[in-house]
């Protein structure tokens, strides 16, 4: 398997923003570290295992079946020339889902060593398609946001996004998402995520907020009397939903308030089109 993710807290404590921006591998530069979690460390710093994907394997996603090439003489030929540059015999053992071959290393090495030796495939097999090394992963990131636990819909395997799982891959750094709804407000766990934003309703009733489009994307409420949409429309409170959905998307996470976001950092883009009675 490339990747083995768990629910469990994190076996390192390590923070999203470090596994995407600094190796696991900085670990071993301490001391050694004989108990169980330096031993994971360890464990999961090296690898005995490499990917290699040939141009000529098909995933299964659009096959039904994946077609996964058998290793050739010529291939295994070069696989082994590739791994006698490193003192090490290699050995393919299956294929994956993906077209992919999983091949066996003769040691456990360093993830970094092995990632030299893919390239070092890479550079002498142009049938390659990429190599890598098959690294253990454990899930780095469970959010300690109080009513994250309320959020089925992010974790649970059936019908839930797997947001858990994403999030030891990607979390939203870099992307700009425009909420088109209600505009904004200001919100404590959503401090610091909006940029830039704007106003389109130019119906100064629809609006509320006394003027028509403008940079201005705050939301000053969609509440509204009995008839005051048409004949026979209620009350109603305001919804707020611009707001919510921001939440939804963006909310800061891992900070020890509220909720969780989807992809908490990202940057939403306001954008109100919707007041009084719509828009």
């Amino acid at each position: 398997m490339r990747k083995m993710h768990s629910t469990t807290p994190p076996l390192l404590k390590i923070c999203v923003a470090a596994v995407i921006g600094a190796s696991p591998l900085l670990a071993l530069a301490a001391a050694p570290d004989m108990s169980a979690q330096g031993e994971a460390q360890m464990l999961i710093g090296q690898t005995d295992r490499m990917i290699v994907k040939y141009k000529d394997g098909k995933s299964a996603r659009k096959h039904f079946r994946a077609h996964v090439p058998s290793m050739s003489e010529l291939r295994m030929a070069i696989l082994k020339r590739a791994g006698q540059q490193f003192g090490v015999a290699l050995k393919a053992l299956h294929g994956t889902s993906t077209g992919a071959n999983i091949v066996q290393i003769g040691r456990r090495m360093a993830v970094a060593e092995v990632a030299a030796l893919a390239r070092e495939l890479e550079a002498r097999d142009p049938d390659v398609e990429y190599a890598e090394p098959d690294r253990i992963m454990v899930a780095q990131f469970t959010p300690n946001d109080p009513r994250y636990g309320e959020q089925w819909h992010y974790f649970e395997n059936t019908g839930g996004l797997r947001a858990n799982v994403a999030w030891d891959v990607a979390t939203g750094s870099g992307v700009n998402v425009a909420v088109i709804d209600t505009g904004y407000r200001p919100h404590a766990d959503l401090a610091g995520q909006f940029v830039g934003g704007y106003d389109f309703i130019t119906d100064t009733a629809l609006a509320a907020d006394g003027n028509g489009r403008d940079s201005d994307a705050s939301d000053p409420g969609d509440s509204t009397i009995s008839g005051q949409c048409g004949s026979g429309s209620g009350a109603s409170n305001s919804s707020w939903h611009g707001t919510h959905v921001a939440g939804t998307i963006a909310a800061r996470t891992n900070n020890g308030a509220g909720v969780a976001g989807v992809a908490f950092n990202a940057k939403i883009v306001p954008v109100r089109v919707l007041g009084k009675c719509g828009g």
